[in-house]
């Protein structure tokens, strides 16, 4: 394609993007009933199920909340770029589709953050190293070590009470079937 070929082109997507933006007020009052929406349907499942506690259960449902306010003002956008010119059954279904999707893709965005942060607080921080520089192989091996010296120990325990004694354990190949683990 030549530049001149490009211009009208860029101008007819440009053009295709504008229409499809909602305009404010249709964004913010659309957004404020999708969220409430997302966070009284989560909030409403969560407590018919007797959820963990309550503080647990309107984190939750703020999460999905928050994600359904995200998620409105690109998934209507998406909905109308998808349906422009065409019937409204095509219309709903894609703005049911886009709606959707990208509030699962938010939802999940908004979990997949409060995760990270939660055990942020027990690992080093993103992209770092950690063992001994000089020899990683080895710290590999003793982390492998331990883990099967760990699940040894519960496989042990588990023996140890079916069989209710803790004699002749020892030497009996109980660490060869914990190194399976």
């Amino acid at each position: 394609m030549t530049p001149l070929e490009q211009v009208p082109l860029r101008r007819a997507l440009t053009d295709r993007l504008r229409a499809a933006v909602p305009s404010a007020s249709e964004a913010v009052v659309g957004t404020l009933l999708w969220g409430v929406a997302m966070g009284g349907s989560a909030l409403t499942n969560l407590l018919l199920a007797a959820w963990e506690t309550p503080d647990r259960i309107r984190f939750v449902a703020l999460l999905y909340g928050l994600g359904g306010v995200l998620a409105f003002p690109v998934g209507l956008t998406l909905a109308r770029l998808l349906s422009r010119g065409r019937d409204w059954e095509t219309a709903l279904a894609a703005a049911f589709v886009s709606l959707v999707t990208t509030t699962l893709a938010f939802t999940g965005g908004l979990f997949a953050l409060q995760y990270r942060s939660y055990y942020a607080e027990w690992h080093a921080p993103a992209l770092t190293l950690t063992g001994s520089s000089s020899s990683p192989s080895r710290w590999r091996l003793r982390s492998t070590n331990s883990s099967r010296l760990a699940c040894g120990s519960i496989f042990r325990r588990v023996l140890r009470h079916l069989s209710g004694s803790a004699s002749g354990l020892r030497g009996s190949g109980v660490e060869h079937w914990a190194c399976l683990c």
